[in-house]
């Protein structure tokens, strides 16, 4: 009998919904928007890592290919044939990776990295979305990329 009376106050006399009803209602959704939201924007990040992974294996193999798998110059259209090359440094032949054209060029392109955390090499790299570039470094048979900040507009 008790528990009858405490339903009943919580039914509307006229049937329509009460207002803990409709509190309800408002509350559970606007936390389904929450989540929905929160899963868009995962989403989103997801990609953006994605993208940025696409563009280190796109940026390995056009290197590897540039190359000779890291016995030459990884700058393409780069005349080593002579045994001049004003890319190669102590570290070996560097180049960086222009997302544009997907070639790689000798000068230090403007960032296009798509999110805050890259990897490159099995080492994580930090930086502000569109501030890093990859740098491929080809030196005594291997082709080494990192994630580097790139020229400021």
């Amino acid at each position: 009998m008790h528990v009858n009376r405490m339903f009943s106050k919580l039914k509307s006399s006229s049937g329509s919904i009460s207002r803990l009803e409709l509190i309800l209602i408002i509350v559970i959704s606007i936390e389904s928007v929450f989540v929905v939201y929160q899963f868009g924007s995962y989403l989103v990040h997801q990609q953006a890592k994605g993208d940025d992974a696409l563009m280190v294996n796109t940026a390995d193999s056009v290197a590897r290919i540039n190359s000779n798998s890291g016995m030459n110059c990884v700058v393409n259209d780069c005349d080593n044939s002579k045994g001049i090359c004003t890319h190669h440094y102590d570290e070996g032949y560097v180049g960086y990776f222009d997302n544009n054209s997907n070639t790689i060029v000798g000068t230090l392109p403007s960032g296009y990295n798509e999110y805050t955390e890259m990897e490159a090499s099995g080492i994580t790299y930090y930086g502000a979305v569109n501030s890093m570039v990859i740098k491929a470094v080809a030196k005594d048979g291997t082709v080494t990329l990192s994630w580097v900040p790139g020229k400021v507009n």
